[in-house]
């Protein structure tokens, strides 16, 4: 455990000759925000070195103009548009508590408020550990899932 509420794990990957590094948040025990500078992009160690976050984290997908491609609300201001019937959603609220939901179990509605949200796809995990995209989609190796 790296502190209370964090826990780091680390896998080596010999056929890769890589290191993978996953990180266990409990996430009521965090203050979690979300940035974004709509055709400024940053270095995540300048995000990080200017907000003093723990961690900070490249959560989403972006055109050749830097804007981002799905929904995000920073400050309860939202700017783009929703993905629809796929990815998920990290939403937080205005204590600071951060969820993870699909979108495609649960759309975005205009209607909701939300200090802060950021989508991206695909949603690798859902709750009670189901995977977040059936096994078919994944095509990443050409090959589908085994």
């Amino acid at each position: 455990m790296l502190r209370e509420g964090l826990e780091r794990r680390q896998i080596t990957l010999p056929e890769a000759n890589e290191t993978l590094t996953i990180l266990r948040f409990a996430p009521e025990q965090f203050r979690w925000e979300v940035g974004y500078s709509p055709g400024r992009p940053q270095i995540l160690a300048d995000w990080q070195q200017q907000t003093g976050a723990l961690l900070v984290v490249n959560g989403g997908y972006f055109t050749p103009e830097f804007t981002a491609t799905g929904l995000i609300i920073v400050d309860g201001q939202a700017s783009g548009a929703s993905y629809v019937g796929f990815g998920g959603m990290v939403v937080v609220d205005e204590a600071g508590t951060a969820a993870l939901r699909s979108l495609a179990d649960q759309p975005y509605s205009s209607q909701e408020t939300w200090s802060a949200a950021v989508q991206s796809f695909p949603l690798a995990g859902q709750a009670r550990g189901q995977l977040g995209f059936p096994p078919t989609k994944n095509r990443g190796n050409g090959r589908g899932a085994r």
